[in-house]
């Protein structure tokens, strides 16, 4: 029915006009009036309850319909819909809806609740609805609420004092999900505790039913002694001695594992959950010439992976841009060894497919590209003649780049980042020098500021937000290339030195994955490079991680969260991890002497 006509028989509903249908709500205490037609023609249940007699009861011209348990607030909300397709929802009220909508066989209206409540779910309420969810038979609810709890984790087991309410089997749901998503595994073993001592009496003969499904495995070895393997629980409880054996004696394996002459499976226990972010390293210069390679990092299993079905059909680029926008990765200028681009491309994750957007209003080579508010910001750059000082941004509802006020200096092998709704761009070249120069870019006011200088001069950079700083990372400063790191305070407005790299690099990526910082490739001064690493604040020192498949620089990186399919993305051989190791630990030794010895796995129940 159009607006207007469901309006006018809204009217009529009103005004008592027409009507032939009674509705008595709250025990007798309110009565509402409608039309038969309309009732049956939204609700499948009064639509069966108005052509069935014997379901029927009349009073004088009405078909009367008694829900003594609907209040008088929730049946006016009904009617509302009912008659014109609008209702208000709240947090107050969104439960009862649903419950009264699902009753009535309302489908819209308890879709639009579902539609609500997903929008609701936070770290206080998010077991709430799982809750609701499951008693009322919504599996779409049910599976977003699951997937935020298991997402947010780390958030909900501290904020979230429903968790705690949770029964054994919830508990043992969430501590062996292969999607739950912990980087270390010493939070599980905080909150299972946490939830056996809410209830101490009765839940601590639970301990070993859960204790089997944390990764115990992959925990810090001294973390799990002196946490673990002495707690008072733990150790009263028969049943886990046999778990804390098994671990003990991983952990001892793992510590001789070059040792080890036969094949090693790695045991449940030890098995990386599924990653929820996933890195991408895309395109780039690799002997001498470009490449349109993909890689995909594990970071839990530190792995890469080269899903073939990413490659572009349109060809290689490098000292491109990359962003990640609304699920979908696109591919921002750049250079294929004969054209400067201002093309771009857009992968979507969903259909697996590549397809041009909107052309930028300026080639650019070496572009500075990041993501603010929603949109792609693309800036400075080399158009194969100039070095730019214009910046530009991209609009997927428009599809359209829109110039933006030029920055102070013009800059190409620079890099940009966001970090509190601001867009900060650093050092690059000008085509006569390296630059030590950064700037900032406020929406709000539409334009650019400097920044004090930096530490050093850096062009080919890679700069990030993390912790709530600006890390600016490598680079050529015109002699060397760098190991350094500084980063920007924008609370004092100052640059300090942070631990160098462990290789020096130039036109490498970076991401912040896992809560670290994780560099990949680029330029040593001798030649490319697949090299990766990481920095870890909590530790403060960069630690090697596994290298890519392919030396490249001059490529970008990016990180997407919650894909549904990462089938080809994430490394999915987990029970071979160690024995991996083994064989890599083997090639390093000439000889090694003969052992029987393998890790034991004494618990079959344990599951990811």
């Amino acid at each position: 029915m159009s607006p207007e006509m469901l309006k006018n028989l809204n009217d009529l509903r009103l005004s008592n006009k027409f009507c032939d249908a009674k509705i008595i709500v709250e025990d007798g205490g309110a009565t509402f009036l409608a039309h038969r037609a309309i009732l049956a023609g939204t609700s499948k249940y009064f639509c069966a309850l108005f052509t069935t007699p014997l379901e029927t009861n009349t009073e004088h011209e009405f078909k009367v319909t008694r829900l003594p348990w609907v209040s008088k607030t929730l049946m006016e909300e009904v009617l509302n819909y009912t008659y014109t397709r609008k209702f208000e929802l709240t947090d107050e009220n969104a439960f009862d809806m649903y419950i009264v909508c699902d009753y009535l066989c309302i489908d819209s209206a308890t879709e639009a609740c579902v539609s609500f409540l997903k929008k609701q779910i936070d770290e206080a309420n998010c077991i709430e609805i799982l809750s609701f969810a499951r008693s009322y038979l919504c599996p779409s609810l049910s599976v977003t609420a699951e997937r935020y709890t298991l997402r947010n984790f780390l958030q909900v087991a501290e904020r979230n004092v429903d968790l705690l309410e949770c029964d054994l089997k919830d508990v043992i749901n969430i501590v062996s999900s292969n999607h739950l998503n912990v980087y270390v595994e010493e939070p599980v073993w905080e909150f299972a505790l946490k939830w056996v001592n809410h209830r101490p009496d009765e839940r601590s003969s639970y301990i070993a039913h859960i204790l089997g499904k944390i990764r115990l495995g992959i925990m810090n070895e001294t973390f799990f002694a002196q946490n673990v393997a002495q707690n008072a629980i733990v150790c009263e409880n028969i049943q886990c001695h046999s778990i804390i054996d098994s671990v003990n004696s991983f952990y001892r394996d793992c510590n001789r594992l070059q040792f080890v002459q036969e094949e090693v499976p790695t045991p449940k226990f030890a098995q990386p959950r599924i990653p929820h972010d996933i890195v991408f390293a895309v395109g780039g210069w690799s002997i001498g010439s470009p490449t349109a390679v993909v890689e995909s990092y594990d970071s839990r299993a530190d792995r890469w992976m080269r899903p073939e079905y990413m490659l572009d059909p349109q060809g290689a680029r490098a000292y491109h841009g990359c962003a990640i926008l609304d699920g979908k990765m696109y591919v921002i200028g750049g250079f294929d060894g004969l054209e400067y681009f201002n093309s771009c491309r857009c992968y979507d994750f969903d259909t697996r497919q590549w397809h041009n957007i909107a052309p930028m209003n300026t080639r650019r080579c070496y572009v500075s590209v990041t993501v603010l508010a929603g949109m792609i910001f693309a800036m400075g750059g080399y158009d194969g003649h100039n070095r730019q000082s214009t910046a530009e941004k991209y609009d997927p509802a428009t599809n359209q780049w829109t110039l933006l006020p030029n920055m102070n200096v013009a800059r190409s092998d620079a890099d940009a980042t966001t970090l509190n709704g601001r867009i900060y761009i650093t050092g690059g070249f000008n085509g006569i020098e390296c630059l030590n120069t950064a700037e900032i870019f406020d929406p709000e006011v539409n334009e650019w500021s400097l920044l004090p200088p930096m530490l050093f001069r850096r062009s080919g950079v890679s700069c990030i937000a993390y912790n709530s700083m600006i890390y600016v990372l490598g680079g050529f400063d015109g002699t060397i290339r760098l190991r350094s790191v500084e980063r920007f305070d924008p609370t004092t407005e100052t640059w300090s030195a942070t631990p160098d790299m462990l290789s020096p690099r130039s036109n490498f990526a970076v991401e912040v994955v896992d809560d670290v910082i994780i560099v990949i490739g680029g330029f040593n001064g001798i030649g490319t490079t697949h090299y990766v690493e990481c920095y870890d604040k909590k530790l403060n020192e960069w630690r090697h991680a596994s290298d890519m498949s392919l030396n490249r620089s001059a490529l970008s990186a990016c990180l997407i969260q919650d894909l549904t399919d990462v089938s080809g993305l994430i490394y999915e051989q987990r029970d071979a991890l160690m024995e991996e190791k083994r064989l890599a630990l083997h090639a390093l030794l000439p000889q090694t002497p003969e052992s029987d010895d393998t890790i034991s796995d004494n618990f079959d129940d344990i599951e990811i």
